[in-house]
């Protein structure tokens, strides 16, 4: 497996970066990389969104291409559903150079097959999934602003295909730039838990915020509304394109968790009709999370700079519950790691 062009081991330049797709993400995470000095090329389709960019210094491009000639790092910040496309449309370019080409969706496993199974010089190009667990309900670049990632999870999916030594670089560069923390993941383990933390909170609340339209005096309901339905209709309130995008993407996992789901509110229909409220309280109780108490303890972990002991270190990463505050680098390549180790203590 080759180094990457600024792999670990060779940090000799600073890398430009091209951004496809300066919605909320893509734009937030151009700040980051501008404020750390390094050059950003980006495109988008929506002319405001460029306009917006040109004037916060990403030199936007009117063709794609334009940033395959020149990006040495290439995020996608667009709809999963995209990306086949766009992966096909990267297959027919010719790169004189080695580039990393990251996605920013927020499933992975799907992507990383699509880009497994194209027709690509692997000498030239790597693949890195990242998912920002970060984000607001504001559309388009209107939400981006500099720091939205700090202190939040960015998770690097570490997949048959991700060259070990890019995803590192990779991680390094964005918690010096975004300040993020890093959690390297297995893509079929993220998707799983991905249906739980973020699909299915979007469902329920676009199920709950069409209830909420129902009601025709808008008036009379702001006045009897609480935090949990605003909690609720601030969620509902994300782009429906890219809410279901990132929905349909993972639609297996999420159709087994819906029937499931389905089977427990005929559940509690069957108690309502029986009248029996202690079952209702002994259902909603078995349904409550548990009460528990996470821990971070910081710790540190070295590793040399070879291949064998860089993968050692990543499957102790994924096996284990680690998030990456930062990564050092020393002059022969060796790497040390500031972790927060989680742990929790159930009560």
């Amino acid at each position: 497996m080759e180094m990457g062009s600024f792999g670990v081991l060779n940090f000799e330049r600073t890398p430009i970066a091209g951004v496809i797709g300066l919605g909320q993400i893509g734009m937030s995470l151009s700040f980051d990389l501008i404020s750390r000095g390094i050059e950003v090329f980006g495109f988008d389709k929506n002319p405001p969104a460029l306009d917006f960019a040109l004037q916060h210094g990403v030199k936007v491009v009117e063709k794609v291409e334009e940033i395959f000639d020149v990006a040495d790092l290439i995020f996608y910040a667009i709809p999963a559903g995209q990306m086949k496309s766009a992966i096909a449309h990267i297959s027919g370019v010719s790169f004189d150079r080695r580039v990393i080409i990251a996605d920013l969706c927020s499933t992975k496993l799907d992507v990383e097959k699509v880009f497994t199974e194209a027709s690509l010089d692997r000498s030239k190009l790597s693949y890195v999934g990242l998912h920002p667990l970060a984000g607001s309900e504001k559309r388009s670049y209107y939400g981006a602003v500099k720091g939205l990632f700090e202190g939040r999870v960015m998770v690097v999916a570490v997949g048959a295909s991700t060259d070990l030594i890019d995803a590192i670089s990779l991680a390094k560069l964005l918690i010096d730039t975004a300040k993020c923390r890093i959690v390297f993941a297995n893509p079929a383990t993220h998707d799983r838990l991905i249906n739980f933390t973020i699909q299915i909170p979007h469902v329920f609340a676009y199920v709950a915020s069409s209830f909420a339209k129902e009601v025709k005096d808008q008036v009379a309901l702001e006045m009897f509304t609480g935090n949990s339905l605003r909690d609720v209709i601030r969620v509902a309130r994300s782009d429906p394109a890219m809410v279901a995008s990132f929905l349909f993407s993972n639609r297996e996992i999420l159709k087994s968790t819906l029937r499931s789901a389905t089977a427990r509110i005929e559940s509690m229909m069957t108690i309502l009709e029986s009248g029996d409220e202690s079952q209702l309280v002994a259902l909603l109780d078995d349904y409550a999370p548990a009460q528990s108490r996470i821990s971070y303890e910081a710790t540190t972990r070295r590793s040399e700079a070879s291949l064998q002991a860089i993968s050692t270190l990543i499957d102790d990463l994924i096996s284990a519950p680690y998030m990456v505050d930062d990564i050092e680098i020393a002059p022969n390549g060796d790497l040390m790691l500031s972790l927060l180790h989680l742990s929790d203590e159930v009560s």
